[in-house]
């Protein structure tokens, strides 16, 4: 065999041998039940944590402003994903039916 041919083998070898690249960082990408239960009881702790603080100005109510507008960040992010992909996947789900010719058996069964 020549050099080539070994070293094109050696590298088809050690393409097959690495491990997969993880998404994340340390341990959140190794356990990601582990990372979303220890989001959770933050999350938990933290509310618990503003229910008992009683500053004496106003900074409790800035505060839970603060967190309420992530909060509603992370629900309108959601919302702009979610209803494009469930509009998305209806209509494709009423032009196979048409394409198949379903609509109009379904539709006469609905319709009783």
């Amino acid at each position: 065999m020549s050099e080539a041919t070994k070293e094109v083998k050696d590298v088809e070898k050690n393409a097959h041998e690495q491990p997969q690249a993880t998404v994340g960082c340390g341990v959140m990408a190794r356990n990601p039940v582990l990372s979303i239960l220890l989001f959770a009881f933050l999350g938990v702790a933290l509310g618990i944590g503003l229910s008992y603080w009683d500053p004496e100005d106003d900074s409790k109510a800035k505060a839970i402003k603060w967190i309420g507008l992530i909060g509603d960040l992370f629900i309108r992010s959601l919302k702009c994903v979610v209803l494009p992909l469930v509009f998305v996947n209806v209509i494709i789900a009423v032009v196979e039916m048409l394409d198949v010719g379903r609509a109009g058996s379904i539709g006469w069964k609905t319709s009783k």
